[in-house]
């Protein structure tokens, strides 16, 4: 039996691929991408969290309808941390 691949699983990794030091893995069940032992991104129920600077965030969030904090399975928000909803 074949495993079901998420197709943004599947763009993220074509996005991504080539690029020196990114790993994917799942992480607390969500799939997710590092450098090195630090995630940038990960994929969420809901769209995908990226870790960005915090002035960043704040700006994204206050000007795009489709940006939130990032809050995955219900932790706490972070300031370096937003969601692209879907």
């Amino acid at each position: 039996m074949s495993k079901v691949v998420d197709p943004r699983k599947a763009a993220v990794d074509a996005l991504l691929k080539g690029l020196p030091g990114i790993a994917s893995k799942k992480l607390g069940g969500l799939d997710a991408w590092l450098v090195g032992d630090r995630m940038f991104a990960c994929l969420s129920p809901d769209g995908i969290g990226l870790r960005v600077p915090s002035a960043m965030a704040t700006e994204l969030q206050f000007s795009r309808d489709n940006v939130s904090s990032f809050q995955p399975s219900g932790l706490p928000p972070n300031r370096e941390w937003i969601q692209l909803k879907r």
